[in-house]
């Protein structure tokens, strides 16, 4: 019976299996390869087929005959066996000997297969399926040698595996697939000739329109490929099948709907007949595609009348095999309104049903966008999954990373492209309303999008994977600080021309929440670039650099107030909060100290590595407070006095002895230096007490500029200052204000600077406590420490 003769054909090699030619050694080696064959390790398979053909070529003519035969039953017998990769294994060596040796005939094969795969009435179940798809698999690998269309003696045998493959797949449904890819492989191999004598006969009967199924469908589209010619008296029998525009044709519509949704049974794998509808498309406009997708695939898979879970299931797998074949025009068309919304809600729970199949198919565009060669395809789908059917919140939505992850692959010129589509987004959210009520109604929409633009711009100068130049974060950055501070005339549009793209003027007015996110988001660009490493023109950080610095040994936040001040002069543009008089005052004299610093550090010798690096964090932290004025003025005000001033004492000049001294003058002298000594601590423990102030703030953009000037800054830590720092460190713990430094990059990352009211409290705790012997700097440190819930909201 099958089911012995195939567990008979995988066992090992034993001493009452049959008689082999040759020594017992090659005996034992051959007989253990059949074995090997049926591992479910592909490569063990094909390791043991490579094993057994060069033992068979081993052989003396007179011994390999006889093996040759005794090989050819037992792979025969093993296409019937279910044991692990049996089926596989043993097909494609049998393959492989047809291929090689011409004693090995498609007729020898064919009638071993009926003799020693027998089918009665009387097998059921196992049995019965491993007896059938023993013989399908015979049928196939006559197919795949190739032998069975090239030899002249194997034509009568081509109408006969027609046939049984017909026969066999009409019998049980779970052979249809198997024995309907057997057949689309004889049509496409087979002659012309070959195939209206023999194949055509048999195919007839099934190639006609009227009760059309999926696989009448695959196999009339294949066999117009392969042999137009053979067909053509038969195209009007085929009626719409035939049409060189049967996939788009919305006259075939509803047919084509019904037909293809028939194939959600044979789920997982997809229907051949699919693969029909993906080329006939390939060669259409995209407007006609966009009929098909909306009519067949939209509404017919996932519209309210005839979604069911098959068809849903059956339209993700439909997604996932034709979206590496689009090109990004055609992208959006295929994301259309109802998959996205059911792509989102089954991916969103892992109790949905179809939540895998979702799965799937988010993993398979993520797949896409990583092998895509261009960004086109990227753009096309970020701008689907975020656009008018997905969702702004899709990551959130889904619970994936899937718009990180294609916005990671993005190459340089593609991150500067979506820059562009993100400015545009905030720009002009959406078309403008037809009349006066649909625009008050979509103010609300105006904003989402438009907060939606701009953390997705923040994300995307803080995704360490995304390539970056020193032009494009500058220009996000820049975007980002003029909308949150200032606004623009619409009737003066000069300052575009100025500026560029940077300086478009939104549509409509920017509410107070949209500027104070700019505001937030801005704060957290500016640590980005001010803790960037120097990036040369191939994009690679030069690490030996400053941090903050471009390529030409500029500070980045340099540019940033040039932009700024820049604004405060360009026509049609002004701030939504003008500075007060006091904060105009503190500003100009911190312009005035950068343009200082930055002169003495070019006069600075280059071999004072230590003071000249000293003198560049006092850059860094003037064009930081500089910065932070138009955010909260009133600290900067509170603290510009003592930063000056901790500068000024900081890189005053000594006065050198030019006579020797007597001792009694030298002790005085002495002393008075002691004096002065104790007077040049001061500039430390002011500048101790302005960092403290600053850590005690709820922002993270101020701990990260703290650490960078404080690293300049060590060697010359006073006892007084040091005694500063431990008395914070002393205090209760979870009062800790430099306890906020160690917060993890993602918290800081996405840290807001208006904080809860619990740690406010702890902030004005903390700042609360004095440190003594600082004075004036002391008090006003104290002051701004102790404001924090006042100026969180403007934060």
């Amino acid at each position: 019976m099958a089911a012995s003769a195939g567990a008979s054909a995988s066992a090992p090699a034993s001493a009452s299996a049959p008689a082999v030619a040759g020594s017992s050694d090659e005996a034992k080696t051959f007989l253990q390869c059949f074995w090997d064959l049926a591992s479910l390790d592909t490569a063990v398979r094909v390791k043991a087929g490579v094993q057994l053909l060069g033992h068979l070529k081993a052989f003396s003519p007179a011994d390999l005959e006889t093996n040759l035969e005794y090989a050819l039953k037992r792979l025969v017998r093993g296409l019937a066996s279910s044991r692990d990769g049996a089926r596989q294994g043993f097909a494609m060596l049998l393959a492989e000997l047809l291929a090689t040796y011409p004693q090995v005939t498609p007729a020898k094969v064919y009638e071993r297969s009926k003799e020693l795969i027998e089918l009665t009435g009387s097998m059921k179940g196992q049995e019965q399926r491993d007896g059938l798809y023993g013989r399908v698999f015979a049928l196939v690998t006559l197919i795949r040698s190739g032998r069975i269309v090239r030899d002249a003696a194997a034509a009568t045998l081509v109408g006969q595996v027609t046939e049984d493959l017909l026969s066999f797949g009409a019998k049980k449904a779970y052979l249809n697939m198997l024995c309907l890819e057997a057949l689309l492989e004889l049509v496409g191999s087979a002659p012309t000739p070959l195939f209206t004598a023999q194949i055509l006969p048999h195919l007839a009967p099934l190639l006609q329109a009227e009760n059309a199924s999926a696989n009448t469908l695959a196999l009339a589209r294949a066999c117009l490929a392969a042999h137009p010619a053979a067909m053509a008296s038969h195209r009007d029998r085929l009626g719409w099948l035939a049409a060189d525009d049967f996939a788009v044709n919305q006259k075939h519509a509803a047919k084509l709907t019904a037909l293809l949704g028939q194939t959600a049974e044979h789920l997982p794998h997809l229907h051949r007949a699919w693969h029909s509808v993906f080329a006939n498309l390939r060669a259409q406009e995209a407007s006609r595609l966009q009929r098909f997708w909306t009519d067949v695939v939209d509404e017919g898979m996932f519209g309210p009348a005839r979604a069911t879970h098959d068809r849903k299931a059956l339209g993700f797998r439909v997604l996932d095999e034709v979206l590496p074949l689009l090109s990004g025009g055609q992208i959006p068309i295929v994301f259309s309104k109802h998959l996205l919304h059911s792509l989102i809600t089954n991916a969103t729970a892992p109790n949905n049903y179809l939540h895998g199949a979702a799965k799937q198919s988010l993993q398979c565009i993520e797949n896409v966008t990583k092998s895509a060669d261009n960004d086109e395809v990227r753009l096309g789908i970020l701008a689907a999954l975020t656009g008018e059917h997905g969702s702004y919140r899709f990551d959130a939505l889904t619970k994936t990373r899937t718009i990180e992850s294609i916005i990671g692959n993005l190459s340089l010129d593609g991150v500067k492209a979506y820059l562009r589509t993100l400015q545009a987004a905030f720009i002009l959210p959406e078309e403008p309303a037809a009349d006066d009520e649909e625009a008050a109604a979509d103010v609300e929409g105006h904003s989402v999008r438009r907060e939606w633009a701009v953390d997705q711009m923040s994300q995307l100068l803080r995704n360490g994977r995304v390539p970056k130049d020193e032009a494009w974060p500058l220009e996000c950055t820049r975007f980002l600080f003029l909308h949150a501070f200032f606004k623009l005339d619409p009737a003066k549009k000069t300052y575009e021309k100025e500026f560029g793209e940077v300086a478009r003027c939104p549509v409509g007015d920017l509410p107070a929440r949209v500027r104070k996110l700019c505001a937030v988001r801005f704060a957290s660009c500016m640590g980005e670039l001010a803790a960037m490493p120097p990036i040369d023109e191939s994009g690679k950080s030069r690490s030996h650099a400053l941090d903050g610095m471009d390529s030409t040994g500029e500070f980045r936040l340099l540019h940033l107030l040039t932009f700024a001040r820049n604004l405060r002069k360009a026509d049609g543009v002004s701030m939504v909060r003008p500075l007060s008089p006091e904060a105009e005052a503190a500003f100009g004299r911190l312009v005035d100290m950068i343009d200082k610093v930055r002169k003495k550090a070019k006069t600075r010798s280059t071999k004072d590595q230590s003071a000249r690096a000293q003198i560049r964090a006092y850059e860094m932290l003037f064009l930081h407070i500089a910065l932070q004025i138009f955010s909260t003025p009133d600290d900067v005000v509170d603290v510009t006095d003592d930063l000056v001033h901790s500068y000024e004492d900081f890189f005053k000049e000594k006065a050198k002895p030019k006579t020797p001294k007597s001792k009694k003058k030298k002790d005085a002298d002495e002393e008075a230096e002691d004096q002065a000594e104790d007077e040049e601590t001061l500039p430390a423990e002011i500048l101790m007490d302005i960092f403290l102030s600053f850590l005690s703030k709820p922002s993270a953009l101020l701990r990260t500029m703290v650490s960078q000037v404080f690293r300049a800054f060590c060697s010359h830590m006073t006892v007084n200052a040091l005694a500063q720092l431990l008395e914070v460190l002393d205090m209760q713990e979870g009062e800790n204000l430099l306890s906020r430094g160690g917060d993890s990059d993602e918290e800081d990352e996405e840290e807001e600077e208006d904080e809860d009211s619990e740690n406010d409290n702890e902030d004005k705790k903390a700042a609360g406590h004095k440190h003594k012997g600082n004075g004036k700097a002391n008090g006003k440190a104290g002051k701004s420490a102790g404001s924090d819930d006042e100026d969180d909201d403007e934060d």
